[in-house]
């Protein structure tokens, strides 16, 4: 018997999207771990279990080394992968795959979505009616320059989503496809001509050590005053206390975050306490769409390794 464990939370009203493991011998479980960093709590649950569907707990050398026998591929339900040790799940004959493209839409719907919430102060407007202040004013619609951090496939539905906004979208990234800058409509620029030249930053680069930290505090003095940055990618890729004291002095005009340094979100963080910052709790890819999507894939992903078979996501093979 093949055996699959889903680190995540129970998808019950997802059961047909697994059919083709039942159809083809497999058995699931579900051991909803909740992301934990705790060693001994991911080793637990997917110890003697051959397919791990992973969230992002924690996979460092330590848990490979004690699934080593038992686990064949980690199938990552998503696109990043900083929270695990690939050269570990090597040395431990680990095969590691992800889900590339299965949620882009669903994250750049979100992104567009925190954007135009943020400009039109919708959720700030919404808390200040239910407390009793009546108190409408001006504010901001999307136009001007968007530069897109990265140009994946987050980035680029982003920038087909945003053709119908009277916007110019610049591009940053470490390689330039000059093909797809025609057909999406996008120019390539430096970072910091992109944070010079932006009305609105979307970060959609994955954490790396080349990404963590580049939203420092000598790039955030280049924005300019009425700028918003836009975060559905990772954390750490900004510097949150340099984001805050730019937000404080009111030298940028605000910020939608969907993702943090830490998660959960310290109750007592100083993002909390700001007017001009709307957060979401790393929901960026949480839509039923964008599960179903993913799930699909992790599935064809364990099918297609169980047969031998090239398959797109496939990251590294023992």
């Amino acid at each position: 018997m093949k055996k699959v464990v889903n680190c995540l939370y129970p998808m019950n009203s997802y059961i047909e999207m697994y059919r083709p493991l039942f159809d083809n011998g497999f058995t699931l479980a579900y051991n909803n771990i909740g992301h934990t960093q705790d060693e001994q709590i991911v080793i637990d649950a997917v110890r003697g279990y051959n397919y791990v569907i992973a969230g992002s707990e924690i996979w460092n050398r330590r848990v490979f080394e004690n699934v080593k026998g038992s686990v064949k591929m980690l199938v990552r339900h998503g696109v990043g992968i900083d929270n695990v040790d690939v050269g570990a799940a090597v040395d431990a004959g680990v095969a590691v795959s992800n889900t590339p493209g299965a949620n882009a839409f669903t994250v750049a719907e979100q992104a567009l979505g925190m954007l135009i919430c943020l400009l039109r102060k919708i959720a700030f407007y919404d808390a200040e009616i239910k407390r009793g202040v009546w108190k409408p004013t001006l504010t901001s619609s999307l136009s001007g320059t968007v530069g897109l951090v990265g140009f994946g496939a987050v980035a680029r539905e982003f920038a087909k989503i945003l053709k119908v906004f009277p916007v110019d979208i610049l591009v940053y990234d470490i390689s330039e496809d000059e093909e797809a800058a025609r057909r999406y409509g996008v120019k390539y620029v430096t970072l910091d001509e992109l944070a010079d030249k932006s009305d609105v930053i979307s970060i959609h680069v994955p954490l790396s050590l080349a990404t963590e930290g580049m939203i420092n505090e000598t790039l955030i003095s280049k924005m300019r005053e009425n700028a918003v940055i836009i975060n559905t990618s990772r954390g750490p890729v900004i510097d949150e206390d340099a984001l805050v004291k730019a937000l404080k002095e009111q030298r940028i005009a605000g910020a939608a975050l969907d993702v943090f340094i830490v998660e959960p979100l310290p109750e007592k963080s100083p993002l909390c306490s700001l007017d001009n910052v709307l957060l979401t709790p790393h929901t960026s890819s949480a839509s039923v769409d964008g599960q179903k999507t993913m799930i699909s894939k992790c599935v064809s992903n364990i099918l297609d390794f169980e047969a031998g078979r090239k398959f797109h996501g496939l990251i590294v093979r023992p």
